[in-house]
Parts: structure tokens; C-alpha cells; sequence
């Protein structure tokens, strides 16, 4: 099993994720670590762990995507994921992982549960179920559970799948993880087997992306745009249907990236945003999520 640790100047969280990848007792581990060229004691915390370590490079890259591809270029396992440096692997994990894909050689791609964590404990947990239908995988916004892929930190995949689809798309910053999982729905036909066992753990904190502009918009926008691109996958029908909340959906993102604006301070930038959604969506004149988007803003 090959796990690739993307990181930037998370020296204060990449102890612990290192540390629950060495601490598996799991001897069949490929460990890769990308580091961007952190400034913060990070190279100090790799040097640590490298004995343990296949591979480690710590040098500017273009962001978190660009350094899992670099991390797939060094891969040679025969069952590949990525764990995020603020995130971590519960005890055992990998060896859950290779008892299924020892008790069945066709599996292609596994997935469990991920709790969810801050620095008070356990908030939650992230328990995929299986889409009901194809456009579930497009519709994070109208389906009957949230979610329907695993998180990243608990998603293992055959080396098969990679050399399917390829690597990670550099033009997503927040859902590389769920573009690709999506890509290989489409175009492979392979859809996640889930287990209910819990494999890993998802920090919430507020330096991470997900708080500074994901959950505002950032996500959204993304999932917006693989819609899109994933759309021509469905029959005709439903692509009508796909097409009508795409819409809704930007018309929302519209008030979502403005009040974003607001709450950083920037009044007038939300305004701005406002009167220029107006020129693309002339009917958000009749959207009273728009309006109620600008009255924050003059108030």
C-alpha cells in the first residue's frame, strides 16, 4: 500500500499524521511525503520519520494537487490513496484495507468511515452511503445522502484505477478528491465498496482550507464545474434536469462568494460582485436570496 502525504507548513500537525502511518504495524507500507517547501520545522519532522519513509522531497510546487501527482510519479503500490498532513490513519487501518483486497482480487476501490475531529475530540463522522443513481455522484445539493464517495483519508484505490484515469486535475484546488472520484465513476463504470469500518480521522481547524473559503464557496464552485463536465455521462433527461439546478446553483454562488466579501470587510468588492452576477444572471433580479444579499451589504 502506497500513501502520499501532500504537505506545506503543517509542522504543527505532521507529526501525528506521520506518526499514525508508522505506528500502523503494517509492513507492506509505501510511504511518501511532498513536502512545498515548508519554512516552519516540517523538513525537521520528515528527517525524523525518514528511516521510515520510500520517498520524501521538500522544494516550491504549485500547490496541493501538483504535489500529490508528484507523490503518484514515486507510487509503485498495488493499492494507492493520499492522506492529507492535518489529517491521520486509525490504528490498524492498513491492515483492514489489505485483508479486503486480499479476500477479493477484483476489488478495485475501498472506502470506509472518517471521524471528524477538532482540538476539543470527536465531532462526527463521515459515512458514505451508495448512490442511489449516477446523478447522485453530480448532485452533492439534491440527494438523499451527503455523501455518497469516501473521504479522501479513507479512500484506497488499485493501481489499476490510476493507470485508468490518470492524475489528479490541477484546475480544482478544494475537489481534486472528488473530481477524481468522479472521473472514475464515468469512465471507468467503478463505483466505491464501502465498509462501515472507521479508517481514519478529518481535522477541522480554522487554517485549513476548508474554513477560509471552502465552505463559503469554494466547494460549491467546484462541484458546480464538475457537474458540468460530467453532465454529457447521463441520459438526456436527466442532463435537462442536471442543467436546471447547475443554474440555481451559480445563481446561489453568486450571493455566496458576495457575503464571503462582506464578512472579510470588503463591502464594496460584495457590491460589485452583486451588480456583476446581475449582467450574467439577468433573472437573479427575481432571486430573493440576491436581495437579501444586498441589503446586508447596504445596511
Amino acid at each position: 500500500i502506497s500513501v502520499i502525504i501532500p504537505s506545506f507548513n503543517q509542522a504543527q500537525y505532521l507529526d501525528q499524521a506521520l506518526c499514525s502511518l508508522t505506528s500502523q504495524a503494517y509492513d507492506n507500507l509505501e510511504l511518501i511525503v511532498i513536502d512545498g517547501g515548508s519554512t516552519d520545522g516540517s523538513v525537521e519532522t520528515i528527517k525524523r520519520y525518514a528511516p521510515q519513509i520510500s520517498y520524501w522531497v521538500s522544494e516550491p510546487d504549485r500547490g496541493q494537487t501538483h504535489a500529490i501527482n508528484k507523490g503518484l510519479e514515486h507510487c509503485t503500490g498495488e493499492v494507492w490513496s493520499y492522506l492529507n498532513s492535518d489529517d491521520l490513519l486509525t490504528p490498524g487501518s492498513l491492515a483492514i484495507v489489505a485483508q479486503h483486497f486480499h479476500a477479493d482480487p477484483t476489488l478495485q476501490w475501498l472506502g470506509g468511515v472518517s471521524e471528524t475531529f477538532d482540538e476539543h475530540g470527536t465531532l462526527g463522522h463521515v459515512a458514505p452511503q451508495s448512490a442511489a443513481q449516477k446523478i447522485d455522484y453530480l448532485t452533492p445539493w439534491h440527494r438523499d445522502h451527503p455523501y455518497v464517495v469516501p473521504c479522501s483519508n479513507v479512500s484506497f484505490m488499485h493501481r489499476s484505477i490510476l493507470d485508468q484515469v490518470g492524475n489528479f486535475d490541477e484546475s480544482y484546488d478544494y475537489s481534486m478528491d472528488i473530481e477524481y472520484y468522479t472521473r472514475v465513476v464515468f469512465q471507468t463504470g467503478t463505483e466505491p465498496t464501502l465498509i462501515p469500518d472507521i479508517l481514519g480521522r478529518w481535522r477541522w481547524h480554522q487554517q485549513s482550507k476548508t474554513f477560509q473559503k471552502g465552505l463559503a464557496y469554494g466547494f460549491r464552485e467546484d462541484e458546480v464545474k464538475i457537474a458540468k463536465h460530467y453532465a454529457s455521462y447521463l441520459p438526456p433527461q436527466e442532463q435537462v434536469r442536471l442543467q436546471q439546478q447547475i443554474r440555481e446553483q451559480e445563481r446561489w454562488l453568486v450571493s455566496r462568494r458576495a457575503m464571503a466579501l462582506k464578512q472579510g470587510g470588503k463591502t464594496q468588492a460584495a457590491l460589485t460582485e452583486l451588480i456583476k452576477g446581475v449582467q450574467q444572471y439577468p433573472d437573479l433580479l427575481l432571486f430573493r436570496p440576491w436581495y437579501g444579499a444586498i441589503r446586508r451589504c447596504l445596511v
